[in-house]
C-alpha cells in the first residue's frame, strides 16, 4: 500500500505515504477485530501522581562491581582518542 502511493501520488504527498499507509491498514484492520480498545477505553486518562518522591535507587551490588573497571578502561580509551583526535585536527588546521 505505502509503495503504491509512493508511485502513484504526487511529490508533495510522498513524505505522508507512511502515515497514510498505517491509518489505512488500521482502518482495515479494525472490522476484523484486530484492535482490543477496551485497555485503552478502561484506562485512567486523569490522574494525580503520588506525594511521594519515586527517587533514584543507587546501591553497588556485585554487577556494579564487576562491570566498573570495564568501563574505567573504556572512558581512559576514548579520552586518549579524543586529545589525539583534537590534536591531529589543531594539527592539519595549522599546516
Amino acid at each position: 500500500m505505502v509503495a503504491l502511493l509512493l508511485l502513484r501520488v504526487p511529490r508533495a504527498w510522498r513524505v505522508w505515504a507512511p502515515m497514510i499507509g498505517i491509518v489505512l491498514g488500521c482502518a482495515v484492520g479494525f472490522p476484523f477485530g484486530l484492535y482490543d480498545l477496551d485497555i485503552v477505553l478502561d484506562s485512567p486518562w486523569v490522574g494525580v501522581p503520588d506525594n511521594a518522591w519515586p527517587g533514584l535507587e543507587i546501591t553497588p551490588d556485585i554487577t556494579f562491581w564487576a562491570l566498573l573497571p570495564a568501563f574505567l578502561v573504556i572512558t581512559v580509551i576514548t579520552s586518549f582518542k579524543a586529545v589525539a583526535d583534537v590534536n591531529a585536527i589543531q594539527g592539519d588546521t595549522n599546516a
